[in-house]
């Protein structure tokens, strides 16, 4: 059965307003999603929402959908089941709407591969997470790092009483996201008054991270550098991705590891926390 959704929206003005305050305002520890341009000299757009309507995970073979009313276990592969899962949306949108206006955002391991090409199974999962990890949003904010706006995004029932609580839902996103905004939010986009906001707030890190577990001694992968040089030599690859994995103690949460992150390594990147897993 079609699930039909329509996309509602409203835009506020924003000035000094930062995409990590505003989301650590609308999330805080609950489930959420960040998808981050660093600054608009770098790229666009930054996403964030809170509170997924569901969450689907695959596990072995099969996909697992969590609601408020409970889970359900869909046997098969993941992928194709996956595929017939985002099928069931139909998204009614404006032509001058959005990129992204609802649906799935999350993660995809490296071994969703193995759901349509046959692989050897020798790469055995040391850390317990699901291949598939996404969230199913329908109400988020997205903010225009160029327009200086902030729109929040709400898919609701395609009537009169859909649009009335969509919009509503909207001002409260709006309202939780920048508590400190002293003007009514408008409808439309780009549009709206705004006031000053508040800049990045930075807080001390404590690096307390200590290395339990390397995947390679520094010999062994010295051999491995080794052997893809040699594979370059004899013309086999023109280049290759050599990664190990290190595992690190540490007593600090995992967005707080995430804002560090980004102020080392500036990026686009995603913070996706779902049952406290964290992503980039």
């Amino acid at each position: 059965m079609k699930r039909i959704l329509k996309v509602y929206r409203k835009t506020v003005s924003i000035v000094k307003e930062s995409s990590i305050n505003m989301y650590e305002n609308l999330a805080g520890k609950k489930k959420g999603f960040l998808l981050e341009s660093y600054d608009k000299n770098y790229d666009r757009y930054t996403l964030f929402g809170a509170e997924p309507e569901e969450i689907i995970t695959s596990r072995g073979n099969a996909l697992v959908i969590q609601t408020a009313q409970g889970e359900e276990v869909r046997e098969g592969n993941p992928l194709e089941l996956l595929k017939e899962y985002y099928s069931q949306f139909e998204i009614k949108k404006e032509a001058d709407g959005l990129s992204f206006s609802g649906g799935l955002v999350g993660s995809l391991g490296y071994d969703f591969v193995r759901y349509s090409e046959e692989l050897p199974d020798n790469n055995p999962d040391e850390i317990g997470i699901e291949t598939i990890q996404m969230m199913l949003m329908t109400k988020f904010i997205v903010v225009d790092h160029l327009a200086e706006t902030l729109t929040a995004v709400v898919l609701g029932e395609d009537s009169e009483e859909g649009k009335a609580k969509a919009l509503q839902e909207a001002d409260a996103l709006i309202a939780k996201a920048d508590p400190g905004r002293g003007a009514s939010p408008t409808e439309g986009f780009p549009g709206g008054e705004g006031l000053e906001g508040k800049a990045e707030t930075h807080t001390a890190f404590l690096h307390d991270g200590k290395i339990i577990k390397k995947s390679d001694t520094l010999e062994e992968y010295s051999e491995k550098v080794e052997k893809i040089k040699a594979y370059i030599r004899e013309g086999h690859i023109f280049q290759t991705v050599l990664s190990q994995r290190w595992t690190i103690e540490t007593n600090q949460e995992g967005f707080a590891l995430y804002k560090e992150l980004r102020e080392l390594n500036p990026s686009p990147y995603l913070y996706y926390n779902l049952s406290e897993s964290l992503s980039q």
